[in-house]
């Protein structure tokens, strides 16, 4: 696979929207295809990033719990219109009630 474009890409965003630093790994079945980082871990020190960096990332869950959900979704795992109450049976305990908007 050629990454050039996405590597460009990245390289295009440090410097034309002053994004810092950027780094960025493709994996597929558990096999690294490309990475790449760019730009700075601290620009006031003039510090350029070398692939060794911690960050720190908030909210991971939401996405990752999105990504699973969909995954599932897509091997037929469930369907959109399957009531909660399948997956979660104290939703059906709770005698929810449906409330309508104005």
């Amino acid at each position: 696979m050629d990454f050039t474009k996405l590597k460009n890409c990245m390289d295009m965003f440090t410097k034309k929207y002053s994004v810092p630093g950027l780094d960025c790994i493709v994996y597929k079945n558990h096999e690294q295809l490309f990475r790449y980082f760019t730009g700075y871990s601290d620009m006031e020190n003039g510090k350029k990033m070398k692939g060794d960096e911690l960050y720190l990332i908030f909210s991971m869950t939401k996405m990752l719990t999105c990504t699973a959900a969909l995954q599932l979704l897509e091997q037929g795992k469930y369907t959109l219109s399957d009531p909660i109450s399948m997956y979660l049976p104290e939703v059906k305990l709770a005698d929810m009630q449906k409330i309508r908007l104005p």
